[in-house]
């Protein structure tokens, strides 16, 4: 819903506020994840690349979903199903980044 002005209401902007940083936190995840691919990933180490490259695929059409779903009229249902889409991607690229081989391990001590 719209105020009388035009405007989002103070609850749709603080929503539309959580939903760009996720969106800049998708964006960030992915240079990192697409930084450690260049410094670390090997060639003959191709099933984990296409998986990095499945999950990165997937990504971008979640972040399109969650950017449409804060136009007008907003739907704070569909906002919250794809920021929930979203986050469970990201967690995802993030478990299949750290479970591969370009990802430093620690040192046991």
């Amino acid at each position: 819903m719209r105020s009388r002005l035009g405007f989002p209401r103070e609850e749709d902007q603080e929503l539309i506020t959580l939903c760009l940083t996720l969106v800049r936190a998708s964006k960030a995840c992915l240079k990192k994840i697409w930084i450690l691919v260049a410094e670390n990933g090997k060639k003959d180490q191709v099933a984990q690349l296409d998986d990095i490259v499945e999950i990165s695929e997937e990504t971008s059409p979640s972040v399109d979903d969650l950017a449409l779903s804060i136009y007008p009229p907003m739907c704070h249902l569909m906002v919250g199903i794809n920021s929930e889409e979203l986050v469970s991607i990201l967690r995802k690229a993030l478990e299949v980044i750290k479970a591969s081989h370009m990802t430093p391990q620690p040192e046991a001590s």
